[in-house]
């Protein structure tokens, strides 16, 4: 063979050491005979004779699929021209030139039309190894019926082999970019686990995995293009020197980067260390202020004992007078008896309009007494809320004091344990003199809060006695306007019994109450006639409702067996499933064992026939091997199995060609490079 390589994939990285994206290199475009030398995209398919089409071009259905997938694919790559699927139902040659072009140039971006469309379309096809015709008379004429089918199946062929091509390459150079990470020939190399590089067993185990990688690849592509015709490696040359740099210059900024690194750890040393000198100094003060504090710690566990005694008094005068409430309120309930005992005499005396006048003089005095007591009761509810406020401002100052208290032990770093025992040990009787009261102003406050403590607690206790007087007194003037309030109601009610009594008229009522009395009668006949037609529309509602529960229970069955008979026919289907896939499964192995015997031989074979070739010198065609052959009733075996395994006719009827062709594509991308791949059946 001769001319220019195949278009292939360059020996660069994805990315460089920067990681940003590294252009491909251009190759010999498809154009010229010369470019039919072998590539990756290019399956070698041994032709024997003219090959039916095994895909349902005539199916509608599969039709508009594959024009699905040619829309998405020309979309998602620009496609120039405006494209449709009405366009794709009766497309025009002009059309079709266009959709062939744009993707002829997905293979070759700088392939150009030499010749005529019509005349060159089929020459490329077949050195792209297309494994059907495509005639002439069929390009003249796109849009017939009969022939776009076959033209729409060869572009949908090409379009799954760009795809695949796309997918295979970025597979490859990924697993090229992670081997090369792993010898740290790019950013971001070695792998580290949890911060610690590996050992420097398997970091050489990666490196040189990545180096024979790289090697093997710069083997493979300069042994297509030397097969190819190629005479001239230097660029070749030039990218595998690119990728060995990139690892250089990876190498060098990694010890930049260890410098920096080192020369950062040193100056943070420095700065720990001037750190650690100021915290001794820093240190020195704080136990300093912590002897202060644990002073005034002293002075403060003090004032709290003392503030402790004085709230220990007034619980104590609070149980007092809580003891004396106990018996004010046994003193109320035996004056309740008398007054009710009273009322139940008042009631029975009998009462004229002196007696009453005399009452109401009486009341009107009582009423007058009590606005007095209640403007001083005012008063004295206005003293106590003063007195409480004083004794809550005070509360409030020892408050503050604790909390001052527990913030200077915690800012002196002492624990909960030593700060209960200064506030519940054992006390002193130290008092400040006139030297801390100089030093420490904040001291001298301790003498005017307890004069302050002292004054206001006698005010309180003032205050809390001047209380239960007014309220003894607020107490016996509530009983007197009791006693004439419920004199004054008893008699009230007395005068408005006597009126009833006098303004009543028999006659009247009793009339009233016939009346009322017939009304209840036809009220209650209304009532027995709506009861009865009730009941007899709610028999017939229930009827009702018996018919429909009975209609929902036999639909409730038939839905039932219908459920149980879809489950017994899916658990079937899913038997007969796991069956085939397990039938496909042991005949794949078995096919994968005899496919790696012959592929073993064919090699043997070849290489052979290659020394042969080169010490005879021979020029004749190559005739078929063993292997090819071997290879060929392999094809014809499995199929003739899939046809005839347990569940073979069920999976025929779901399974499709384009998965058979993917499984033929698998198989030929695990052959080696030199192997004769599957023909399609």
């Amino acid at each position: 063979m001769s001319g220019a390589p195949a278009r292939r994939k360059s020996l660069i990285p994805l990315s460089g050491p920067s990681g940003a994206p590294v252009p491909e290199p251009d190759r010999a475009g498809l154009a010229t005979p010369a470019s039919a030398g072998r590539g990756r995209l290019r399956p070698q398919v041994t032709v024997t004779g003219a090959r039916v089409d095994p895909r349902p071009l005539g199916d509608r259905h599969y039709m508009q699929a594959c024009v699905r997938n040619l829309i998405c694919y020309l979309s998602e790559h620009h496609f120039e021209h405006a494209i449709s699927p009405k366009t794709l139902a009766n497309p025009s040659a002009k059309d079709f030139q266009a959709i062939f072009t744009f993707l002829i140039r997905q293979l070759d971006p700088n392939f150009q039309w030499s010749g005529k469309f019509e005349d060159e379309v089929p020459q490329l096809l077949k050195r792209l190894q297309y494994p059907f015709t495509v005639s002439k008379s069929a390009l003249y004429a796109v849009g017939s019926p009969h022939t776009w089918p076959t033209l729409l199946g060869c572009l949908t062929w090409l379009v799954e082999l760009l795809v695949y091509d796309a997918e295979a390459r970025v597979i490859k150079e990924r697993e090229t970019e992670t081997l090369m990470r792993q010898a740290g020939m790019l950013e971001g190399g070695a792998e580290t686990d949890g911060g610690v590089d590996l050992d420097e067993e398997r970091a050489a185990a990666s490196r040189a995995a990545a180096d024979e990688r790289l090697f093997f690849d710069y083997l493979t592509a300069t042994y297509e293009a030397f097969l190819a015709g190629a005479d001239d490696f230097d660029e070749f040359d030039r990218e595998l020197d690119t990728a060995l740099g990139s690892r250089t210059t990876h190498a060098e900024s990694q010890v930049q980067e260890l410098e920096t690194r080192l020369a950062t750890a040193k100056r943070h040393i420095e700065q720990l260390q001037s750190q650690s000198q100021a915290a001794q100094a820093s240190l020195m003060s704080l136990a300093q202020k912590r002897e202060d504090y644990s002073t005034d710690l002293e002075k403060f566990r003090k004032l709290i004992a003392q503030l402790e005694s004085h709230k220990g008094m007034l619980e104590r005068k609070c149980a007092e007078r809580q003891t004396d409430l106990e018996r004010k309120c046994a003193e109320h309930e035996r004056l309740s008896a008398e007054v009710d005992a009273l009322k139940e005499r008042l009631a029975r005396q009998q009462l004229n309009a002196v007696d009453v006048e005399r009452i109401a003089r009486k009341r009107r005095d009582l009423r007058a007494n009590q606005d007095r007591v209640r403007q001083a009761l005012t008063e004295a509810e206005r003293k106590l809320k003063d007195a409480e406020a004083a004794r809550d401002q005070v509360q409030s100052r020892v408050d503050d004091a604790r909390r001052s208290l527990r913030g200077a032990a915690e800012g002196v770093g002492l624990s909960a344990s030593t700060v209960a025992e200064c506030l519940w040990g054992r006390a002193g009787d130290g008092a400040i003199d006139n030297t801390e009261a100089i030093t420490q102003p904040k001291r001298t406050l301790q003498p005017l809060i307890d004069q302050l403590t002292e004054r206001l607690a006698g005010e309180i206790d003032g205050l809390q006695a001047e209380l239960l007087t007014l309220q003894e007194k607020i107490d016996a003037v509530e009983e007197q306007v009791m006693l004439r309030r419920n004199d004054n109601n008893t008699l009230e009610l007395k005068h408005q019994r006597l009126e009833s009594d006098y303004k009543a008229e028999r006659e009247t009522m009793a009339s009233r109450l016939r009346e009322l009395a017939d009304e209840a009668a036809a009220l209650q006949d209304d009532t027995a006639k709506l009861r009865a037609e009730n009941h007899a529309a709610m028999q017939a509602s229930q009827r009702a409702i018996e018919g429909k529960q009975a209609e929902w229970r036999e639909a409730a069955r038939a839905v039932e067996q219908e459920r149980d008979r879809l489950h017994e026919s899916l658990l079937a289907a899913v038997e007969k499933l796991t069956e085939h896939k397990t039938h496909i499964q042991e005949t794949l192995g078995a096919l994968r064992e005899v496919f790696e015997g012959i592929v073993e031989e064919f090699i043997g074979d070849r290489e052979q026939e290659t020394e042969e070739q080169r010490s005879v010198g021979a020029t004749a065609s190559p005739q078929p091997t063993t292997a090819e052959l071997q290879l060929e009733a392999v094809s014809k075996q499995t199929e003739k199995l899939a046809l005839h395994s347990p569940a073979g006719r069920t999976a025929e009827a779901i399974s499709s060609k384009p998965a058979q062709r993917q499984q033929r594509r698998q198989l030929d991308e695990n052959a080696p490079p030199n192997v004769a791949r599957v023909p399609a059946r």
